[in-house]
């Protein structure tokens, strides 16, 4: 036997917490993905830059019965022809559920942090506490709601705070058909402003000259609403069809103007404060045969900018987005483990009365990822 075994009570203690170790690093679920990407547009304005992407991330969580789940996903972008893009982030974070009475009612409370760095380009950090609660009142209803407090710190640019509460309520009417209403309602506050005239976008081989970025943000609160219905059925046991309507409104304070086009960082320059949103979207849920998953969705938004103008300062920016996105799925067994083949391919054509925002954008990925 170890030593420790002949220490008595401590030795036990020791056993114990060993054993407490070894059963939480048995529990964890341990997912690594890595793939592909070329974006024809990786900016998505009329400048239509491409590049190609190689991603890797790596999942792990607890598992097993215990309330309590811990999760970390470390995640490396590497652009190949703007290399001061490539950025690393990491989102981890602990939630605690509560079962309630009856079956699939909970409670949840979680906290996250995401953290984003990258070498000369924007970085920034989140930190957010989620609680959620899910019920079903009757055997044809499902209530679910959260509320998500957000603290945002972008390096060099500002930082801001922000409230929101999402409410979503399922019908289920009829056999294979669904019936969702959507509920948002977000407030933000932003900290600190720090204007900037240092921002620097690369090209291909060279740097382009300092471009400044002014923002116009209001020191007040903002404030915005949004609703939806989202309606699906199941035809077959292998096909699904669904309809989604959206809409966002800023119902107080003075919109953000939007400035600047920037991979990824869309929590900065596509603010959702900054428009009112009107959506719809359309889509289709298929197994072929070997059960390959495919999933083809059409969409069209229109988004009424408040504090954006045009070049001669006298229309609001206004764009109309129409997008295509098919994604096919193939999961291999792989002894105990599963091994899953992911292809997607999204188009976007951006019609816009702001020259610079009226683009074509056409983005390719291939990943495979093994969970173990």
């Amino acid at each position: 036997m170890p030593p420790f075994f002949l220490e008595g009570k401590g030795g036990y203690n020791n056993t114990m917490i060993g054993n407490i170790i070894l059963a939480f690093i048995i529990s964890i679920n341990f997912t690594l993905t890595a793939g592909q990407e070329y974006s024809s547009n990786i900016f998505q304005d009329s400048t239509g830059v491409g590049d190609a992407i190689f991603s890797v991330l790596v999942d792990l969580e607890t598992g097993g019965d215990s309330p309590l789940l811990l999760f970390i996903s470390p995640q490396y972008n590497k652009f190949f022809e703007h290399d001061s893009l490539s950025y690393f982030k990491n989102l981890m974070g602990v939630s605690y559920f509560v079962d309630l009475p009856g079956v699939g009612n909970y409670i949840k409370l979680g906290v996250e942090h995401l953290f984003k760095y990258s070498d000369g380009y924007t970085e920034y950090q989140r930190i957010s506490f989620v609680p959620e609660l899910k019920i079903y009142p009757t055997d044809q209803t499902m209530l679910k709601a959260n509320y998500t407090y957000q603290y945002l710190e972008y390096a060099d640019y500002f930082k801001e705070s922000e409230h929101i509460a999402r409410l979503d309520f399922s019908i289920f009417p009829l056999t294979r058909t669904t019936v969702k209403l959507l509920g948002d309602m977000g407030r933000k506050n932003v900290k600190l402003i720090e204007y900037s005239d240092t921002y620097v976008r690369p090209a291909i081989g060279r740097r382009l000259p300092r471009i400044p970025v002014d923002y116009s943000i209001s020191e007040e609160a903002l404030y915005r609403i949004g609703y939806g219905i989202r309606i699906s059925r199941s035809l077959t046991d292998y096909a699904g069809v669904y309809f989604q309507y959206t809409r966002r409104n800023l119902i107080g304070g003075e919109a953000p103007s939007s400035s600047g086009s920037v991979y990824i960082d869309s929590d900065i320059y596509d603010d959702p404060y900054a428009y009112d949103l009107t959506g719809f979207m359309v889509g289709t849920t298929v197994y072929l045969p070997l059960l390959i998953k495919v999933n083809l969705e059409l969409g069209v938004e229109t988004r009424d900018y408040l504090n954006t103008y045009t070049a001669d300062s006298i229309a609001l920016r206004k764009d109309n987005l129409k997008y295509f996105y098919l994604a096919l799925k193939k999961s291999f067994p792989v002894g105990s483990r599963v091994l899953d083949l992911n292809l997607d391919y999204l188009y976007n054509q951006n019609d816009s009365n702001v020259e610079k925002y009226i683009y074509n954008m056409g983005a390719f990925r291939f990943f495979l990822s093994f969970s173990m």
